[in-house]
């Protein structure tokens, strides 16, 4: 295969790691048989890339999303792991879903109510994905923890779910970034401000307590009076910088 020319304010999807899950979206590529286990070691060019303008990425627990800007609804795409749902609903006679995986980017589905939404922003835990976009936050996967911001339903099943949760802002005040640990979420926003939501059993949620939590919560303590401009976390542990 022969890429085509491109200039150089073109953008590249570039791929490396584990490709058993479809994580990398080029399974096919690097698996010789179905029980073969495998991984590149170097990095590789992804052809979505080449037909997409790409714009944004997140990668989760086997599972990677791009933000896309495009003609059409299609601003989000993913593959890899979707056992909950977290790249949203993919019925299982698709060509490229099989037990629970997504071997190629597909577009994920939803309910956006403008035309011209764009993406600002993704983050990705576990088993969630948030997706940052000028219509607010989307929501998807897991929510065991609360970690989408949305009330915890006991023995919900995400295997096959079709919710996706938005939250358009946070009492009234743009959200502007999104980041996730490996169960609970955070939200920025314009006026610097943190929010939190989801599994706090470490103190992830800065919320002062070790419960889980289902809704944004502002955090406090000395943070109270900052304007944060940038957040990151991974797992269970977070930082913030003013």
């Amino acid at each position: 295969f022969q890429y085509p020319l491109s200039q150089p304010s073109d953008r590249r999807v570039y791929v490396w790691g584990l490709a058993d899950h479809g994580g990398l979206g080029s399974l096919n590529k690097f698996r010789k048989s179905p029980d073969d286990f495998h991984f590149i070691a170097k990095p590789n060019r992804l052809y979505f890339g080449e037909t997409h303008k790409v714009t944004e990425i997140a990668c989760g627990y086997g599972f990677t999303a791009f933000g896309v800007n495009g003609d059409d609804q299609s601003i989000v795409y993913g593959n890899g792991i979707n056992t909950d749902s977290q790249l949203g609903f993919h019925p299982k006679d698709e060509r490229h879903f099989k037990n629970h995986i997504i071997t190629v980017p597909r577009p994920i589905p939803l309910p956006l109510k403008k035309k011209d939404t764009k993406v600002l922003g993704l983050a990705a835990g576990r088993a969630h994905l948030l997706i940052l976009t000028t219509d607010g936050v989307f929501t998807l996967g897991n929510n065991g923890y609360g970690q989408c911001g949305r009330p915890i339903i006991e023995n919900e099943d995400y295997c096959k779910s079709t919710v996706v949760h938005h939250i358009p802002n946070v009492k009234g005040t743009k959200i502007t970034g999104v980041t996730a640990g490996q169960d609970h979420s955070i939200l920025l926003t314009e006026k610097g401000e943190v929010y939190t939501f989801g599994w706090g059993a470490d103190g992830q949620t800065g919320l002062a307590h070790y419960e889980n939590e289902s809704q944004p919560s502002l955090v406090k303590g000395d943070l109270a009076g900052e304007r944060i401009v940038k957040v990151a976390c991974t797992v269970d542990c977070v930082l913030a910088l003013s």
